[in-house]
């Protein structure tokens, strides 16, 4: 399957998105109700990180990412983290949130330093009172 989306084995309550070499944007979408699905299964915050191999993106990535930024998000959805390697892509997320003021979307070069985000974010909101970042 070009994407696979599942719980994580080593940190609780966080989605795994794994882009595989080649992926489009129809297989983005057919996943999207899967991750709903999981974060609807639970009152605790949930975060995503999404991991690519791919050496491209498919076509039309800034439009996706315009219109991604726009997508409401559940209460209970905490951080977006995007591992991906390709320079191109991490400025169209950059981009993206900015134009859109979307603070939930993290980069991040690796599955680690994801992780270390997420838990980061998580204990500042734990700090502040509040469940979600």
């Amino acid at each position: 399957m070009a994407i696979t989306v599942r719980w994580a084995d080593d940190i609780d309550n966080v989605i795994l998105w794994e882009f595989g070499e080649v992926w489009s944007w129809e297989d983005f979408y057919q996943m999207g109700p899967q991750s709903g699905v999981m974060i609807a299964s639970t009152s605790e915050r949930v975060d995503t990180i999404m991991i690519s191999s791919a050496k491209e993106i498919p076509a039309g990535a800034f439009t996706q990412f315009d219109k991604l930024a726009k997508v409401d998000i559940p209460a209970n959805h905490g951080l977006i983290v995007i591992v991906n390697p390709v320079i191109a892509a991490q400025t169209m997320v950059k981009i993206s949130a900015k134009m859109n003021d979307v603070s939930y979307w993290k980069l991040a070069d690796s599955y680690d330093e994801a992780k270390q985000l997420i838990e980061e974010d998580r204990r500042q909101s734990e700090n502040k009172g509040g469940d979600t970042a």
